[in-house]
């Protein structure tokens, strides 16, 4: 007579348990299962992805590389203005600009005179104390110089008006977008620049002229231009105080 077998399946039920599994070891030493997932850290990544201390030092040093490139443009980009910034012995920039009365004109076709650049606004106080002087300095000269007053940034109709006012018959250009007044670096009115008849920078004068001052500073240019040396060179880059100047920022000019 065959015995009752157990419902369950076949299980004795005063059979002992069974010991469970022993856990499969990683390959690297990591136990599997829920309870290694839990103990893992930041250090020991899910499979395939990168230590965060890693990736920590791999932005940083992505940071630093851009910051280093961006420090060494800003150093080549300020080299590259001060090269090409103008100053006594340095030719001087050229440049094309439109002539109130006339064609325009470019610096480098003026080459063979002694060109002077004056640098001027009509609200500019130093600069109606100076017009007289450039008038009578042109007329004295004007078959000797390429002389031209560079108003900047006004309308034609203001610059016709304060030539009127003053009787100046000189030419005058217009540097409406102040593209040659960057170009020239010039920081206020009235601001001349001497060039000699090679196309050298001579002179770069800073204030207002008497005529006494402009028939020196014309010798000084030509004598520079043959060799010989400036009389006194203490004229470039010098600034008058006899009428204080005013900033170029001045009624956003």
């Amino acid at each position: 007579m065959r015995r009752n077998e157990p419902a369950n399946g076949g299980a004795d039920p005063r059979a002992e348990p069974a010991e469970p599994a022993a856990a499969t070891p990683r390959p690297d030493g990591v136990e599997g299962g829920a309870a290694a997932t839990l103990a893992r850290t930041g250090d020991d990544p899910a499979p395939g992805r990168m230590p965060a201390t890693r990736r920590r030092r791999r932005v940083a040093l992505a940071v630093a590389l851009v910051l280093a490139l961006a420090f060494l443009a800003g150093v080549r980009s300020m080299e590259h203005i001060l090269a090409s910034a103008p100053a006594p012995g340095k030719p001087a920039p050229d440049f094309t600009l439109p002539q109130l009365d006339g064609p325009p004109v470019r610096l480098a076709e003026l080459k063979g005179r002694v060109v002077v650049l004056n640098f001027w606004a009509s609200w500019c106080l130093p600069c109606r104390e100076e017009t007289p002087a450039l008038q009578a300095f042109y007329q004295r000269y004007g078959d000797r110089v390429a002389f031209y007053a560079i108003n900047v940034a006004e309308p034609v109709d203001t610059v016709r008006a304060f030539l009127a006012e003053f009787g100046a018959t000189y030419p005058v250009l217009l540097d409406r977008d102040k593209t040659v007044f960057r170009r020239y670096r010039v920081t206020g009115y009235p601001e001349t620049f001497w060039i000699d008849p090679q196309g050298i920078l001579r002179v770069h004068w800073h204030g207002p002229m008497t005529l006494a001052d402009m028939e020196r500073l014309y010798r000084e240019t030509v004598a520079a231009s043959q060799g010989a040396a400036p009389h006194p060179p203490k004229s470039t880059s010098r600034m008058v105080e006899r009428v204080p100047r005013l900033p170029a920022r001045a009624r956003g000019s």
